[in-house]
């Protein structure tokens, strides 16, 4: 009797082995990645001292109620990297006051990248199971199953059992 069913058993075999390699070979890991820059701009407070000495003034003669007076003035813009400062300096010598003016800008830019890795489901991927059944007297039979999930969702089957049942079994998963 168990030559009788020797070639299916055989046959049984051989399909599950090709289920499962064509699961293998089809179902290879299949991740992506995508970069979405995200770029944060942030601006940082500096600090900036500036020590200039012996400046080139230009000396202007200003007249205030029809009385001359002398003022001395200075303009220069200085750049350094990514900091700038504009500079407006004056000085009246007959009343001693000084004006300055001054407009200080640093800008600082961040760029941060961040990457999201999607995982593509595999179109095929294998599927093994090992079952039991039970009675009144204990382990009643032992049941192997092996097939194929396809989509991640439908799966096809083929078992067999050691009280010499055999069959194919397809499934749908919710």
């Amino acid at each position: 009797m168990i030559t009788k069913y020797l070639p299916y058993l055989l046959l049984f075999i051989v399909l599950a082995g090709a289920l499962v390699g064509a699961g293998y070979l089809l179902g290879r890991n299949r991740n992506f990645v995508t970069s979405n820059p995200v770029i944060h701009r942030t601006t940082l407070p500096v600090r900036t001292t500036i020590i200039r000495e012996s400046l080139p003034a230009r000396i202007d003669t200003i007249y205030v109620h029809d009385e001359a007076q002398e003022v001395a003035s200075y303009r220069d813009i200085i750049t350094e990297g990514k900091a700038t400062v504009d500079l407006d300096i004056k000085f009246n010598k007959k009343t001693d006051i000084f004006s300055v003016k001054t407009d200080i800008s640093v800008l600082t830019d961040s760029v941060y990248v961040e990457k999201h890795v999607y995982h593509k489901p595999k179109p095929i991927r294998p599927s093994v199971a090992l079952g039991t059944g039970f009675s009144d007297e204990g382990l009643n039979h032992a049941t192997l199953d092996a097939g194929l999930i396809f989509a991640n969702k439908y799966r096809i089957t083929a078992f067999a059992s050691t009280n010499k049942t055999y069959g194919v079994r397809v499934g749908v998963d919710f």
